[in-house]
């Protein structure tokens, strides 16, 4: 019985301490568990597991921040270097003299020039260049200018610009003034090329003074795109005659034909030039040669 009892208190010790080694390894796995389930999303820095992985995934972002940044240098000094190319500090006017009898003096115009470039300040950046306004304001104030385009930058800051002037076609002397018409039909007074072959021919007997210089202009934009579509059309102009009395009419003479033929300055042009040419055709065709031709209404055809 007494040795039934030290057996029973040997297995009693013996599970006791079975039970404490128990608890020491679950204590122990708990310690090791908290060790292990740490992840990169833990701020505190001493639980971090410093590996050749982490270093290199470090390594890798950093690289990517300074690539981004060295990015974002390189496009702003691009941004800046194109800035300052489209930036007109200067301007110098430039002109092709090859085909031109006179030399035009350059102050004036570069003043003018750049009287439209302080007026309109945003219009020295070179992309934002308005040149339909620029033109539009030459035509003005200098209206033998045709146009000014920019062909590219001199310096750092300095843009150059070609000047083309209005070639005439056709010459017409009111009084004391002589006046000038392209193939446009735009009127100016200063022509730097060779005197144009066609002079205009006023017999209308009308005077003008400076409230109605408008229908002067008028008569020579008229005979500006008269001349150069006839021209297209293979009729050559020789001579150009305002009647008596009237300031909405013309009589022209083409070369090697004796005839002259009227036309009405408020008639479109196109139409007249079709109507006199269908009108010669006919006449050749059947040998008439008569003294006129009258195509001033639209459709109809009178000779004499």
């Amino acid at each position: 019985m007494i040795r039934n009892n030290k057996t029973n208190q040997k297995i009693k010790s013996n599970r006791s301490n079975f039970q404490n080694a128990s608890n020491k390894l679950k204590s122990s796995t708990i310690k090791i568990n908290r060790t292990l389930i740490l992840g990169p999303n833990r701020t505190d820095k001493k639980y971090l597991i410093d590996t050749n992985r982490t270093r290199s995934q470090e390594l890798i972002n950093h690289r990517r921040r300074i690539s981004v940044i060295i990015f974002f240098i390189i496009t702003i000094i691009l941004l800046l270097a194109f800035s300052i190319t489209q930036l007109t500090g200067k301007s110098t006017l430039v002109i092709n003299t090859v085909s031109m009898k006179k030399n035009p003096t350059l102050a004036e115009y570069d003043a003018s020039f750049k009287e439209f470039l302080n007026s309109n300040p945003l219009y020295r950046v070179r992309a934002l260049l308005d040149e339909n306004s620029l033109d539009n304001y030459m035509s003005i104030n200098r209206p033998e200018i045709l146009s000014i385009t920019d062909i590219g930058k001199h310096s750092f800051f300095e843009t150059a610009y070609k000047v083309n002037f209005r070639k005439p076609v056709a010459r017409w002397q009111i009084y004391e003034t002589v006046y000038y018409v392209d193939s446009f039909g735009k009127a100016f007074e200063r022509n730097y090329f060779e005197e144009p072959d066609l002079n205009i021919i006023d017999n209308s007997g009308i005077k003008l003074d400076k409230g109605e210089a408008v229908v002067s202009n008028k008569f020579l934009r008229f005979v500006g795109r008269l001349v150069d579509e006839a021209l297209d059309k293979g009729y050559f102009i020789t001579e150009a005659t305002i009647p008596p009395e009237t300031t909405r009419e013309i009589n022209i003479k083409l070369r090697g034909r004796a005839l002259y033929i009227k036309m009405a300055v408020d008639r479109d042009i196109s139409n007249q030039i079709e109507d006199m040419s269908n009108t010669l055709l006919y006449l050749d065709k059947n040998g008439i040669q008569p003294s006129y031709i009258d195509i001033r209404i639209s459709g109809k055809a009178f000779y004499k």
